[in-house]
């Protein structure tokens, strides 16, 4: 099968990648806005370039009852996406986008409906096909596309490139238990304004037939370089986020999407504890069910990340923080 997308030979060159070198006044010209839309125990990304563009990456889960994605879109007017990537196939982060009704007919529709022009995904490899994804392949067959390492899309300002997808990268590749979902998530980095947001998915550290080093976090970690700001993978689980990875990415702010009501423990104090002893600034969407740091800040909602023109950035204050008061870079 043919497929098409775009390739750029190179990333855009960053610029004020230090955040010391940023003045504290803001540039009154927003270049793009990135919102982890508060889904509960679940993802989902939403992406607006400096055009209007719109891209999700992950959709939220398909058992949240709230309807929290959908919902959210219909708020701020939004029926139609310019793409979708998934970064795999479980429930909680592809399920939303089976809550579109963008197969239904005419004489059915809703007004949940919301215009998606392209999925990307990863593949079907080692996939057990269930109902969940056979309905994801009847209404998305058309504009769906299987995604590579080392592809890279561009929207406007905005860079999305895959770092990782099912234990391969352009330096190297890992074998991964076929049963393992998380293991094969794809890890985007999305470019803007000279800063880099690293998307983790579910990806656990290591692959689980891998007992002696953290082998998929390094692969993502030689590949990306340091970044500004990380979406921690699996939910704060202590399986994902390894020293290794936090040392080569060396990223300023973390960024988790949790649920209050997860029953997996989930923000681990493992996860927190690393980030909290590598000065990374750790920003949740709600406060889970598992451990709390002092630098650890609550929204109660979405996280909106503001990235101006000359590389600044603000993100929007939380409800309620835990040992700061500040939101934002200075």
């Amino acid at each position: 099968m043919f497929i098409f997308l775009f390739f750029v030979a190179c990333s855009p060159q960053r610029i004020n990648s230090h955040h010391d070198e940023i003045q504290s006044n803001y540039s009154n010209e927003a270049s793009s806005q990135i919102t982890i839309i508060n889904v509960h125990q679940g993802d989902a990304t939403l992406i607006q370039t400096d055009k209007g563009r719109r891209i999700l990456i992950d959709t939220g889960n398909y058992f949240d009852e709230d309807r929290s994605l959908l919902k959210y879109l219909q708020t701020i007017g939004v029926y139609s996406l310019d793409a979708v990537f998934l970064t795999h196939f479980d429930l909680d982060h592809m399920g939303g986008i089976l809550l579109f009704n963008t197969g239904l007919d005419e004489n059915e529709l809703t007004g949940d409906e919301i215009e998606i022009k392209a999925v990307y995904d990863r593949g079907l490899s080692d996939l057990q096909l269930n109902s969940f994804d056979n309905q994801y392949l009847e209404e998305f067959n058309q504009v769906r596309q299987e995604v590579y390492p080392g592809n890279q899309l561009i929207f406007d300002n905005v860079f999305i490139t895959v770092l990782l997808v099912n234990g391969r990268s352009l330096k190297s590749s890992v074998t991964l238990n076929p049963d393992d979902e998380n293991a094969h998530t794809a890890v985007y980095l999305v470019e803007v304004a000279g800063l880099k947001f690293l998307n983790m998915g579910d990806l656990p550290s290591k692959s689980d037939l891998e007992t002696n080093h953290n082998n998929l976090d390094i692969l993502v970690g030689e590949t990306s370089g340091n970044v500004d700001f990380i979406h921690i993978g699996h939910h704060g689980s202590r399986y994902s986020t390894s020293q290794d990875l936090l040392d080569l990415t060396k990223p300023e702010v973390a960024l988790l999407s949790v649920g209050n009501n997860n029953t997996y423990g989930h923000p681990t104090y493992e996860v927190l504890n690393r980030l909290q002893e590598n000065s990374t600034d750790i920003y949740l969407t709600e406060k889970g069910n598992g451990a709390t740091m002092t630098n650890t800040l609550i929204a109660e909602g979405n996280i909106n990340l503001k990235i101006y023109v000359d590389g600044s950035w603000e993100i929007t204050p939380p409800q309620r923080a835990f040992g700061a008061e500040l939101f934002n870079n200075h």
